[in-house]
């Protein structure tokens, strides 16, 4: 019985080979392992932006969105002495406006991948331009 050869590290997942992604949770892993299905070679790589699944990029664009909209209701509940109304008014429908195009972001990621492929390096800046 032949022994199973360890992941190979690389620093990023060949996107032209098809491949799997078996870290069960993503978001938590320093590292993340995905197989190669046209030869069953494994790789671990870092758990960085342009290795990880649409799905969690997605998900992270949506929490940043979450903070926009709550540093918004914060700045018009406890505004900072000093600052004046209509400048309060203006900052708070900033941070709201940013939380709408990052939710736009993050739904435009989702329809462009597969939740399970890792992101394209080049891909990710195209998406986001509009912010």
């Amino acid at each position: 019985m032949t022994k199973p050869q360890p992941p190979t590290h690389k620093q990023c997942v060949d996107a032209a080979r098809p491949h799997t992604l078996l870290t069960e949770s993503p978001r938590k892993s320093p590292t993340l392992l995905y197989r190669y299905d046209d030869s069953g070679e494994e790789v671990t790589v870092p758990n960085l932006w342009y290795n990880q699944p649409f799905s969690v990029r997605a998900d992270y664009l949506g929490w940043l969105a979450s903070l926009r909209e709550e540093a918004a209701e914060a700045l018009e509940k406890r505004p900072p002495a000093g600052l004046q109304p209509h400048a309060v008014k203006l900052l708070a429908e900033s941070y709201r406006e940013q939380a709408v195009k990052l939710r736009s972001a993050s739904q435009r990621l989702m329809a462009a991948g597969c939740p399970v492929r890792p992101v394209a390096a080049s891909l990710l800046p195209l998406l986001l331009q509009e912010i």
